[in-house]
């Protein structure tokens, strides 16, 4: 795993034209390995972030707290707008995640097509102003959720009533497992239909509603493929979770009659081990889901626009090559 960066006009990764799932499997490892570091770094940077914004929120009301005395019983109005603003805060870095998610994006496709070398200084740039859409895109969400919640509240309260009544027979029941029914099975294809919004709104700097809409357009005549990519992603990071978490279940059964306290003390420290070692891994499995996302946009992004379309999008390069064409080599002189 190299953690230094790259030398310029570096190889692509993958090859062009759209790519078959083995392509983006395979294709998403080697583009982890090839910048293991610059991804950990975007993985833990909003984290960081956070915790530095805490220490600065304890420090500040341990400070409050030393002048004033009567903050530890009594909430004065200037703890009451340091609360309000911590949690703002928190929320705002909370969207943090998108944004590095969306650079991780970026550099993924980087690195797959050859195009550009991702640094921390130039995935920043490129993703400026990516906070104040993925914004707009929560309001949406929860006024989404506004709206389902009184639509169901419209809806089953009227069956609830009149089964309450005696009066449904039986039918408010059913009309309600219907209705669940159908709610789930929305929520489910709207899950695949938005599968590429936030790549789309890192990399070709998309505001929401036309993020949305371009997630639409790519999973297009794709759903079910769609799916299937994400299930196969889905089912790796399965694996990683099972395998020390079944190990873990194996320390505990083979011990489980033990009388020896030293066998008892080792079955304890080796199921410690083993859950340390699956949360290292699904924390380090992050980025290679982003990765493989973004592989997936990628692919079906060249499926869609066809032979014509160059990368990198914003702004489009004149020299830039075409999806199916290999990149372009250093010019020879016959």
């Amino acid at each position: 795993m190299t953690w230094t960066t790259p030398q310029p006009h570096q190889p692509a990764l993958l090859p062009p034209g759209p790519f078959t799932l083995g392509d983006i499997v395979g294709g998403a490892w080697r583009v982890y390995k090839a910048r293991f570091g610059l991804f950990l770094k975007l993985l833990l940077m909003p984290f960081l972030i956070m915790f530095a914004a805490t220490i600065v929120f304890g420090g500040v009301l341990i400070a409050m707290v030393a002048a004033d005395p009567r903050g530890v019983d009594q909430a004065t109005p200037a703890m009451i707008v340091l609360f309000v603003a911590f949690y703002l805060a928190m929320m705002v870095i909370s969207l943090l995640v998108y944004v590095y998610q969306g650079r991780t994006m970026i550099a993924g496709i980087d690195l797959a097509t050859g195009r550009e070398n991702p640094t921390s200084a130039n995935l920043a740039d490129r993703t400026r102003g990516m906070l104040g859409r993925v914004v707009i895109l929560m309001l949406l969400a929860f006024a989404l959720g506004i709206v389902l919640v009184i639509a169901l509240v419209a809806i089953m309260l009227p069956v609830a009533v009149s089964e309450g009544g005696g009066g449904g027979g039986g039918g408010g029941a059913v009309f309600a497992f219907l209705f669940m029914v159908v709610f789930y099975a929305a929520a489910f294809w709207l899950g695949v239909k938005l599968t590429y919004v936030i790549p789309a709104m890192a990399e070709e700097r998309l505001d929401a509603i036309p993020a949305i809409k371009r997630s639409f357009q790519l999973t297009g005549g794709a759903f079910w493929r769609t799916f299937g990519y994400q299930l196969v992603l889905g089912l790796i990071g399965m694996a990683i979770f099972l395998v020390p978490y079944l190990i873990a279940i194996g320390i505990l059964v083979a011990t489980a009659f033990a009388r020896d306290d030293a066998a008892l003390v080792g079955a304890f420290v080796g199921v410690g081990f083993a859950l340390l070692i699956m949360y290292v891994a699904l924390l380090l499995y992050v980025p290679y889901q982003y990765v493989y996302t973004a592989l997936m946009y990628l692919g079906r992004g060249r499926e869609v626009a066809g032979a014509t379309a160059g990368y990198p999008y914003p702004p489009q390069d004149p020299q830039a090559n075409p999806w199916d064409a290999p990149p372009a080599g250093p010019s020879t002189q016959g």
